[in-house]
């Protein structure tokens, strides 16, 4: 495989741990540092030791080799426009420490076009499965294929649209805590503990099953968190499950700035459109407000100033189309425009 031409000095240097060959020096332990001037100026260094090479951003504390180069210079030597016993005749960089690591790091470091980039069965997952990483992933994204798929589909039961992805997300977790292995660059763990896409699942889907109502006496009323106000999925599940107030603690304003509080605040007014319900939003920081059914916000503190914001709202019987539905509009737009295309193509014959 040919190296991009458009990686930057520090991924060119980040790659090499994939050219990274542990059979050249067997049992070598080293670091090699670069001390890089010129356009993309930095210090890097490689760690090589139990047959692995690591990147790291940075100056070693004992470095065994130290590479001095322009960027420029480097990106020539790793494209193969000079060797990089060419450049050190030409005195185009130089080096201090372990010359004799230098003159091997040709052997130590192979070609791109060399190089097959499967990974070595310590860093695949462990188990009786025998599956590369990229698989793996993708059956991670096979409890969320089954939700994404069958949310939206009327009548559909919660335990197949929630249900089975929780327990396909639990049995992936319980596999991979099952068949774990040693992992000594864990610097928390000693296994291979499942992967944050793995967690992420089950925590969504357990979230998802969970998801409460509770009867208060204007009307059930439903808890949501923050940034799930523009996660359409959720307050419409809420309202399918019947709620007709949301309660939504929220921090809006963690980026510091006034203008961005009334922007995040304001998708409760699309969600509220679109399924009829009654929000009461209380931020630790930004804009609190409350917001009846058609969208009119009816209530609204101060950016940034502690106070209480009281307001009027109602709640409405019945569930919208959305609701019900989805996106049915749109979709509806789409089929529209396949079957007018369709037409013309078939009048045009």
């Amino acid at each position: 495989m040919n190296i991009p031409k458009n990686l930057n000095l520090r991924q060119t240097l980040e790659g090499m741990t994939l050219t990274f060959d542990a059979n050249a020096i067997p049992n070598l332990k080293a670091t090699i540092q670069f001390d890089v001037s010129g356009k993309e100026a930095g210090v890097y260094h490689l760690r090589i030791e139990n047959g692995e090479c690591y990147f790291h951003d940075g100056a070693a504390q004992d470095p065994t080799l130290t590479v001095i180069t322009p960027s420029e210079v480097w990106m020539k030597i790793s494209h193969g426009e000079m060797t990089g016993y060419e450049a050190l005749m030409q005195e185009l960089f130089t080096a201090t420490g372990d010359l004799e690591l230098l003159m091997k790091m040709d052997s130590l470091f192979k070609k791109a076009s060399e190089v097959t980039y499967e990974a070595p069965a310590s860093q695949r997952p462990a188990g009786p499965i025998s599956l590369p990483g990229m698989a793996w992933l993708t059956v991670a994204f096979i409890p969320w294929i089954i939700h994404w798929s069958t949310f939206d589909i009327p009548k559909v039961s919660h335990w197949i649209s929630v249900g089975l992805p929780l327990f396909l997300s639990a049995l992936i977790v319980t596999y991979r805590f099952i068949f774990s292995r040693p992992n000594s660059q864990s610097p928390i763990t000693n296994y291979q503990s499942p992967t944050f896409m793995e967690w992420g699942g089950l925590g969504f889907f357990i979230i998802s099953a969970g998801l409460a109502l509770f009867e208060t006496p204007y009307g059930k009323a439903g808890i949501s968190v923050c940034w799930d106000v523009h996660r359409l999925w959720i307050i419409r599940e809420l309202a399918r499950s019947g709620a007709q107030i949301i309660l939504l603690p929220m921090d809006n304003d963690f980026n510091g700035t006034r203008t961005f509080p009334p922007f995040h605040a304001a998708d409760m007014v699309f969600r509220a459109v679109e399924n009829r319900l009654a929000f009461g939003e209380a931020a630790v920081s930004g804009l609190s407000m409350v917001v009846d059914p058609y969208g009119r916000i009816t209530a609204e503190g101060k950016i940034n100033e502690r106070g209480v914001t009281v307001g009027e709202t109602f709640v409405v019987e019945g569930q919208t189309l959305y609701t019900r539905f989805g996106d049915w509009f749109g979709w509806t737009m789409v089929a529209s425009l396949i079957g007018l295309v369709a037409v013309s193509l078939l009048k045009k014959k």
